[in-house]
């Protein structure tokens, strides 16, 4: 029995829909792989940081003087031991 046109219409569009998925699942994966990248590169650097202030290559309060310059939401700085930054509302009321 020959397939009509519409059944082949059918068939193109649902493998163009498999192809879809099979795409959208690809760049997930890749996503995913650069976090975790991303990740271990951020750990790695972290460990680093941590054994050249031990060994007394870097100096602490540099390394604290960096975070303070760099972080801003209340939980990292807390983290480190650094006091939370102004409101910036209360701030810009005064």
């Amino acid at each position: 029995m020959e397939r009509t046109r519409a059944d082949r219409i059918r068939d193109l569009q649902s493998k163009a829909e498999q192809l879809r998925a099979r795409a959208r699942l690809l760049v997930r994966q890749e996503a995913h792989r650069k976090r975790t990248l991303e990740t271990r590169r951020r750990i790695l650097l972290g460990a680093c940081l941590s054994e050249l202030m031990r060994k007394g290559d870097l100096s602490s309060n540099e390394v604290l003087a960096w975070l303070d310059a760099y972080l801003t939401r209340p939980g990292d700085r807390a983290a480190f031991g650094l006091t939370p930054l102004p409101d910036r509302a209360a701030i810009s009321e005064a």
